[in-house]
């Protein structure tokens, strides 16, 4: 199959916006895309930024390192998280926002403990005072 080497922009642009309305809520499926794209050369990195809302050079960061791969890189909690056949798009962050990503997952998780604490004493109160009513 041959290589198409250069598409129409407005084509290219057209067709951008008709899958970004269909990838609303679901900016993972717009990074899948937007990869596909740029590796089989259907878009340039300039046409693919603007799609998934980063600046050129966010994106070609995010690109270079998807195409580097190192998983190892990954923090293992984020590995034990996320899907397997997922890992790979998260080896596109660089550390910082690895870690980043760590911090705000570890705080949503307090609180959300912390909420779940307080609904489990909540309900646990609630089932006393039901038992005493019953006496």
């Amino acid at each position: 199959m041959a290589r198409i080497k250069k598409l129409d922009p407005l084509y290219v642009q057209s067709t951008l916006e008709f899958l970004g309305k269909a990838c609303a809520g679901h900016p993972h499926l717009r990074v899948k895309i937007a990869i596909d794209c740029v590796a089989k050369g259907y878009a340039t990195h300039e046409q693919v930024a603007e799609f998934v809302g980063l600046s050129t050079e966010n994106w070609k960061q995010y690109y270079e390192n998807f195409q580097e791969g190192n998983l190892d890189r990954i923090p293992k909690v984020l590995k034990t998280l996320v899907p397997a056949r997922d890992l790979r798009f998260l080896a596109g962050f660089t550390d910082e926002q690895l870690h980043g990503l760590v911090r705000a997952l570890d705080s949503s998780l307090q609180e959300q403990l912390g909420n779940l604490l307080w609904r489990a004493f909540s309900v646990w109160e609630y089932q006393v005072k039901q038992a005493e009513a019953r006496r």
